[in-house]
Formats: C-alpha cells, sequence, structure tokens
C-alpha cells in the first residue's frame, strides 16, 4: 500500500474525487464538451441518487464518497482545474 491505514478513508475520497474529475476530462479533451457532458450525465445522476441514499439512510462514509464524486464532476465541467487535496 502507499499510504498509511490511518489515512485511508481521506485517500478514498480524493481518488474518487479525481476519478470523477479526470473522466469528464478525458472526454471533453477527445471528444468535445457537448458529447463529453452526455456521455458522464449518466455517472452524474446516479452519484447525485446515490448521495441523496446515503444521507437518508445516515451512512457518512458512503454520502461523503458519493459527495466527492459529484463535486469532482461538476467541477471538471465548469472548467476548474484539478484542486482537491487529501486533508492530512
Amino acid at each position: 500500500k502507499s499510504h498509511n491505514k490511518s489515512i485511508e478513508f481521506e485517500m478514498e475520497l480524493s481518488r474518487n474525487w479525481h476519478w470523477m474529475w479526470s473522466t469528464f476530462y478525458f472526454n471533453k479533451k477527445h471528444y468535445g464538451y457537448f458529447p463529453s457532458i452526455f456521455r458522464v450525465s449518466g455517472k452524474l445522476l446516479t452519484s447525485i441518487i446515490k448521495y441523496i441514499f446515503y444521507i437518508l439512510t445516515f451512512n457518512k462514509q458512503k454520502r461523503e464518497i458519493y459527495y466527492q464524486r459529484c463535486s469532482g464532476l461538476l467541477n471538471s465541467i465548469i472548467g476548474k482545474s484539478s484542486w482537491y487535496r487529501p486533508k492530512l
């Protein structure tokens, strides 16, 4: 493993944020802006639905993971650079 167990959850949040951010970035680079929005719209919709579901079921860890996924994707869509860093 590349990190301590004590920071494993924070690294998981970072991985999910960057994964979604780079998914849109890659698609935009190769296919254009609007086709990329169409390609990632399913991921955005499922992330929002799962985020709401985990709010209602009081699952804090999963809620945070899906919040990071939504955040990463929305930041990439509006054109922000990759800015999220783990809080160590």
